[in-house]
């Protein structure tokens, strides 16, 4: 008899959508909180259709509201329960999503609130986020087709204007007469910030395929919305430029290789398929054109060396800040730029900051650095900064091996166990030695870091 009953019993979520616009606001919870169902079940009852109808706010058909029109709602109000209504099935199984991607009327209406000028943050916010699950969907096959969409406005022309506007309301802030935080802070509500960093780990769903050779997000979205980026990296506030830094990150580390999961149908015929790793083959990256000094060059540098020496200021800024997601991104970045054969003068630049390397050198020196970011940073002290004691005491390696066992252990592990990294010590330590200061890096086998001594210890 329970079982019978449980039958009878009718379901939530078709009376709700059949009430929809009152249901609005218990739609979007339910879709946000219900996990018992597939994204299908959803879409049976709430179309596409009503969804475009409740994005755009317009007269409502016979089938949305029987009693009361839309007239009698706030237009934002039901936009915004809309949007959330789409946030909730596009995070849910491929499925779903694409029963979003495949209705080109949806789409259109999701961008044109994301490129509307006068779309209200609490709209933007939930829309961003949608995109973003869209594009890590299918083994970025939807983000291609995103990236690729030829009809007005696209995400590209969303993504801009986006920037601009983030840029906009930096660019006020620091303009006013007061201080600097307080004018950006005062300029830039929590509210927009909050879709600026939604937005930009949406882009980064994107821009993490870029380097691949003929793929969009390297001939679409890199060119649009890396000049942009640049420029909004020195002014903006710093929630809103850690995400930038993984932007420009992600735009220029290796793109994630498909998963073995996946089927060989659905890669086989997307852009990307011609660079498919086949047989643990590496993947051809960054070709002509498209390689990554004149990546730089044109849309990082910008022909004004300001733009670089901007960027490098903001990156020597942020690994000063306690945030080792935001470390990873600068030293990322960091290693790209210093590479002589992509921006041949731009260790010359990085020196010109006081302190710069040794920066680079305090992860090193405290041991509660994880090792993320002082591995990244003992490879470009190693490799881009090191100084002449570290080359003599390449030269000096069959010295060493000339002297006995004891004494050459003793001295090593006198020099691990002795605070010699120091500033004020580091002088007295080594007045008897012929090196003047430790070296940095991974020590060249003389002074061990604190973040490599933790790891021996363990």
């Amino acid at each position: 008899k329970q079982q019978q009953q449980q039958q009878q019993k009718p379901e939530l979520w078709p009376h709700l959508v059949q009430h929809l616009p009152h249901t609005a606001h218990a739609c979007a919870a339910l879709l946000h909180y219900n996990h018992s169902h597939y994204g299908s079940y959803f879409w049976k009852y709430l179309t596409p259709y009503k969804l475009v109808q409740l994005l755009s706010s317009s007269s409502p058909s016979s089938s949305l509201s029987s009693s009361l029109s839309y007239s009698n709602f706030d237009d934002t109000v039901l936009s915004t329960e809309a949007a959330w209504m789409v946030e909730g099935l596009a995070r849910r199984e491929p499925a779903s999503v694409d029963s979003l991607v495949n209705d080109a009327s949806l789409v259109q209406a999701i961008l044109s609130k994301l490129a509307g000028p006068n779309t209200v943050p609490s709209i933007q916010l939930p829309l961003w986020r949608a995109v973003g699950h869209v594009a890590v969907t299918n083994q970025g096959q939807h983000a291609i087709a995103l990236l690729q969409q030829q009809q007005q406005p696209t995400l590209i022309q969303a993504g801009c204007l986006l920037l601009q506007q983030s840029q906009s309301h930096s660019h006020q802030g620091f303009g006013s007469s007061t201080t600097t935080t307080t004018a950006t802070a005062a300029t830039t509500t929590t509210t927009t910030r909050a879709v600026m960093a939604e937005a930009l780990m949406t882009m980064q769903c994107f821009l993490c395929d870029a380097g691949r050779p003929h793929h969009p997000a390297t001939t679409m979205a890199l060119p649009a919305w890396m000049p942009l980026l640049i420029k909004l990296l020195p002014t903006a506030v710093f929630d809103v430029q850690r995400q930038a830094l993984k932007c420009i990150a992600l735009a220029f580390m290796d793109p994630p290789l498909p998963s073995s999961s996946s089927s060989s149908s659905s890669l086989s015929s997307s852009p990307s398929s011609l660079n498919n790793n086949h047989h643990n083959k590496p993947e051809l990256l960054w070709m002509e054109p498209w390689t990554l000094s004149t990546i730089w060059q044109q849309y990082v540098i910008q022909d004004d060396v300001q733009n670089l020496r901007n960027l490098l200021q903001v990156l020597f800024d942020t690994l000063g800040r306690m945030d080792t997601d935001a470390h990873v991104a600068a030293l990322q970045i960091l290693d790209v730029a210093l590479r002589p054969d992509v921006v041949p003068d731009c260790r010359a630049y990085w020196l010109d900051i006081p302190e710069s390397v040794e920066r680079l050198e305090g992860f090193l020196l405290h041991e509660a650095t994880p090792e993320a970011v002082a591995d990244r940073a003992a490879d470009l002290l190693d490799e881009y900064f090191r100084n002449k004691d570290d080359e003599e005491e390449d030269d000096d390696d069959d010295d060493f091996d000339g002297l006995s066992p004891t004494t050459s252990l003793g001295s090593r592990e006198q020099h691990r166990r002795s605070p010699s990294w120091l500033p004020s010590l580091t002088r007295a330590s080594s007045a008897g030695s012929t090196h003047s200061s430790p070296s940095a890096g991974r020590g060249r086998g003389r002074v061990l870091p604190a973040w490599m001594s933790r790891a021996q210890s363990r």
